[in-house]
């Protein structure tokens, strides 16, 4: 599958699990907007996925786009569950570590497939060789 479809699948993802969030957020009296950032990220990954598609000359810069926000969603969710697990309600636990793995996959696939792209194009990088 190529980058740009995975994109839009993992953004899929995140999306269903913000919204999924947020609902239960808001049945449980907690914060909404905290609760939708795997819906933004999501989104996010979706526009990157679907405008690599739309425009194959810029599909090399939105992928690394969407490696650094597949950084950022990473972090992003790796911060709060080392700053609060503990106060964090099941639902909030389950969404961050949910959306740390769908970001974390995503960032090595955009790195196997920066790597695989060199590699195509004749360029070795094999850090021993001189």
């Amino acid at each position: 599958m190529s980058m740009p479809k995975i994109a839009i699948v993992a953004g899929v993802l995140l999306s269903i699990l913000g919204i999924a969030g947020a609902i239960s957020s808001n049945m449980h009296g907690g914060k909404m907007i905290t609760a939708l950032i795997p819906f933004f990220v999501g989104d996010i990954f979706i526009l990157l996925g679907v405008l690599s598609l739309a425009q194959p000359g810029l599909r090399k810069h939105l992928m690394h786009g969407l490696a650094m926000v597949a950084l950022l969603g990473t972090i992003a969710a790796i911060v709060p569950m080392a700053i609060r697990w503990s106060l964090m309600k099941p639902m909030a636990q389950f969404s961050v570590v949910a959306m740390a793995i769908i970001c974390a996959a995503t960032l090595a696939l955009c790195i196997k497939s920066f790597g695989d792209a060199r590699r195509a194009r004749g360029f070795n990088i094999d850090p021993n060789r001189t």
